[in-house]
């Protein structure tokens, strides 16, 4: 690749570096296409490692392209979970890329060495690889080689995601296999296409591993690994003891089905997570910090060391001045929030301020920066024995939230929740009651109830706790407006111990509750890492305390840039920039971000002038401010399929990945897939023709069934008519009324009472045919309808061989017989 010198906004040139920069020390590791080894930039003294690629090996494996994406993908990713790529440069044999440096090594070596780590330890690494994997996959990048090989330890133990070679950006599925044996997915396996849950399956492997020293699904032999992996063949020994919790997340992860695997997002609110994890994701005995110096926030002077300032609006600036930036040897920049370590009254002295500053007030303090350093310092020493206790009160709006820690342990929590605050109206009853409007209503009384006895409980809790209190280094308190007078009387709070300072948390709190109190705390002791270049590599020389920097020997470099800052430059400009981070193609060193005719015109959408433009010479691969290529711009078939097509013409010309333009398109086949689309409009057309002529059958069969019924319906008309006069003259009289319920219930009775002499009728025709009684008198025979001169009452019909229906001392052929004669007997 060629040097070029590239200038930047205030034309200054940017450092170019080379192997002389550099002092090589012992070598760190082998890999198939180079070694790496342990640096020092001369200049600064800083530490990285140097990662030596060899030319020849790279021609001989054809890695151009991974080796490019690699150093695409790593140089802008900005995660403290995310081994940093800060530049590059080479000569005529080689390629060396400058990498962060990780003191302790592979996360492999450790693993082997201890045989499996404990449950905290893998918690709070699966945390940093989910915090991790979800930054990657914001930016669209997928992994796919995590494994303990590539995972490195700091100096500190934080995790760091190392090699990119296999990871790949894309929106859209991949179908190439890469990565691993015992950590590749189901899908990769069986040669599936593959998104991001590959990713989320590896974090199942390696939390497994970490528990049980040895990935799920070895075997002896690949095939049997295959096996094993597709079948998610998972068994769990008995030893050594994991929890059911941490067995349950493993579970949801090694799921077959990608869809249904846990999300980042449900990983980090897992219950396992949650009780071993360690926030702050560092796994030493020693977590100390090498501190090189100490700064305020940006701007700020001893005028404002008072953060009430009426009417300022809350805007970045108001949160740093709530924060203390500290300068690590490791040429990085950290924050805590001031709460953590010192007083709202207190203030901080720099060693470059010209002005002696005093108290702020009778309980304040005046601190000098290696004050504040010790007390950082032995914030991480802190002795874990119950003696220095953080208690953090939450009471808002009827809700109250307690929560004793003991450095990340919950010693003990408590939590009240009273309907204090009538819907809709925003307000307690108490401050409804001062204004002057007195409401008697049962609403208003369970208010002001609840009101006291909210009160009483939050009092009783605080005496109760007063052994935590006395051991107490902190109390952290957020009660706003009136809530204040649940833990305050007056001015004297109700937790009053000497030792304990109380403190404002400077955080936004939502309703209070257990989860809230702990995000709370969390945020209020996290380490965060200001990854902003223009704020943490400032070169400034204004004698501010944001920019004192404490060299070796204890002097001050304030005018001299630092070197880590050209090696950040080198990196990326910019936090915010996609992860389309410009690499150039070999005939440069770096590209010129701008946008040119050709992304015009492709936006617009113009295809014949994108093909013109190609066949003038421009270049496809050149990215704009955003670091988009023209094909990425293009929202028109037509004009991707011109890109393509000059891809299939001209193959060589351009990197046509680096260009983005997926897949060539000749003639051929173009022909293809306009036989293939003919095609298929042939059979759409077809199977539309299909259910067309299904359509008018099934139409047709429908009416034929509707003049079915209606014939069926009239003829059944015709039959009733043919009852007789006097029973159409009284159907059509009655058609219109309505059957009342009245109606319906006689009508009930009598079908019963017609039963019941049926049956009697039965039962003395089966006595008179065993002899076993006298002759049947001249009634009963007229009852059951024997008598063949009987006729209905209501038609005439006769009633011959008939069981008739009974209604007083009527008979009837049917029931509509009854139900018509029984109205005309009513009209008359």
């Amino acid at each position: 690749m060629k040097k070029s010198l590239m200038k930047e906004e205030n034309g200054t040139p940017k450092r170019q570096w080379s192997l002389q920069d550099f002092d090589v020390g012992k070598p760190l590791g082998k890999g198939k296409f180079g070694r790496v080894y342990l640096a020092r930039e001369v200049k600064s003294k800083y530490i990285v490692a140097l990662k030596v690629i060899f030319k020849e090996q790279m021609e001989k494996y054809r890695i151009h392209h991974q080796l490019r994406r690699e150093m695409e993908i790593q140089t802008s990713l900005r995660h403290p979970n995310i081994l940093r790529l800060y530049g590059w440069f080479h000569d005529a044999e080689r390629i060396f890329l400058i990498l962060e440096y990780a003191h302790r090594g592979e996360l492999y070596r450790e693993l082997r060495k201890s045989g499996h780590l404990s449950e905290q330890q893998a918690a709070t690494y699966i945390l940093s690889l989910t915090q991790a994997l979800a930054y990657c996959h914001e930016k669209h990048v997928i992994h796919r080689d995590i494994k303990p090989e590539n995972l490195l330890l700091d100096h500190e133990g934080r995790l760091k995601i190392a090699d990119f070679g296999w990871s790949v950006q894309s929106r859209s599925k991949r179908h190439t296999m890469c990565g691993t044996l015992d950590y590749l997915a189901p899908e990769m396996v069986e040669n599936k296409a593959h998104d991001y849950a590959v990713d989320n399956w590896t974090l199942g492997i390696l939390c497994y591993e970490f528990l049980y020293g040895v990935p799920p699904f070895e075997a002896e032999s690949q095939s049997d690994t295959f096996k094993r992996i597709m079948k998610v063949d998972l068994n769990f020994p008995s030893t050594p003891h994991v929890s059911s919790e941490a067995k349950d997340l493993i579970g949801r992860l090694l799921v077959k089905d990608s869809s249904r695997r846990l999300s980042l997002q449900k990983i980090v609110e897992h219950p396992w997570i949650i009780m071993n994890a360690d926030p702050s994701g560092i796994c030493s005995s020693s977590r100390d910090f090498d501190v090189s110096s100490i700064s305020g926030s940006e701007d700020e002077t001893e005028k404002e060391i008072y953060p009430r300032n009426e009417g300022s609006k809350v805007t970045n600036d108001s949160v740093n001045k709530k924060k203390l930036f500290v300068h690590l040897q490791t040429g990085e920049r950290v924050s805590v929030w001031k709460c953590l370590l010192i007083n709202e009254l207190d203030s901080i002295s720099y060693e470059d301020d010209k002005t002696s500053v005093g108290g702020n007030g009778i309980h304040s303090q005046n601190l000098r920066e290696n004050e504040v350093i010790a007390r950082l310092k032995y914030l991480n020493h802190e002795p874990r024995d119950g003696t220095h206790l953080r208690i953090v009160l939450l009471a808002s709006g009827g809700h109250f939230a307690g929560c004793v820690f003991d450095g990340n342990s919950v010693v003990a929590h408590k939590t009240f929740h009273r309907y204090v605050v009538r819907a809709k109206s925003g307000k307690k009853q108490s401050s409804k009651d001062a204004s002057g409007k007195t409401i008697s209503s049962a609403g208003a009384s369970l208010r002001r109830h609840n009101e006291l006895a909210l009160k009483k409980e939050i009092q009783d809790l605080l005496a109760a706790w007063k052994s935590y209190f006395n051991a107490s280094s902190c109390v952290y308190i957020y009660a706003p407006s009136n809530n204040r007078q649940l833990l305050f009387n007056g001015d004297k709070p109700y937790f009053s111990d000497q030792r304990s300072a109380v403190r404002n948390i400077p955080l936004t709190v939502r309703r209070p509750t257990l989860k809230e109190a702990r995000r709370v705390y969390e945020q209020l002791v996290q380490v965060a890492y200001e990854v902003e270049d223009k704020e943490v590599l400032s070169t400034s020389g204004h004698n501010s305390p944001s920019s004192v920097v404490t060299t070796d020997n204890g002097t001050q470099d304030i005018g001299e840039p630092k070197v880590i800052g050209d090696l950040e430059k080198d990196a990326c400009t910019h936090l915010e920039e996609p992860v389309e981070h410009p690499i150039t193609r070999e005939s440069e060193s770096e590209s010129t971000c701008i946008t040119t005719p050709l992304h015009e015109a492709s936006q617009t959408g113009n295809a014949d002038k994108v093909l013109e433009l190609l066949e003038q010479g421009l270049d496809p691969c050149a990215k704009d401010e955003r670091g988009r290529t023209p094909y990425m711009l293009a929202t028109e078939k037509e004009v991707r399929n011109s890109f393509r097509r000059f891809m299939a013409s001209n193959l060589d010309k351009w990197d046509w990945n680096a260009a983005k333009v997926p897949s060539a398109l000749t003639k051929e086949m173009e022909e293809s897939q306009a036989a293939k689309q003919a095609e298929k409009d042939a059979k759409r057309k077809a199977r539309a023709k299909e259910l067309k002529k299904l359509k008018k059958e099934k139409a047709k069969k429908a009416q034929a069934e509707a003049e079915a019924a209606e014939s069926q319906k009239a003829a059944k008309a015709e039959h009733g008519r043919g009852i007789g006069s006097i029973l159409n003259t009284r159907a059509e009289s009655t058609s219109g009324k309505l059957i009342t319920k009245e109606m319906v219930q006689a009508a009930e009775r009598e079908k019963r009472a017609a039963a019941a002499e049926r049956r009697i009728a039965a039962m003395a025709a089966a006595a008179a045919t065993n002899g076993s009684s006298s002759t049947i008198p001249n009634s009963s025979q007229t009852k059951t309808g024997l008598a063949g001169d009987i006729n209905c009452s209501c038609c005439g019909t006769s009633l011959a061989g008939k069981v008739p229906f009974h209604r007083y001392n009527y008979k009837y052929c049917s029931s509509t017989c009854m139900h018509v004669h029984k109205e005309v007997l009513e009209e008359n």
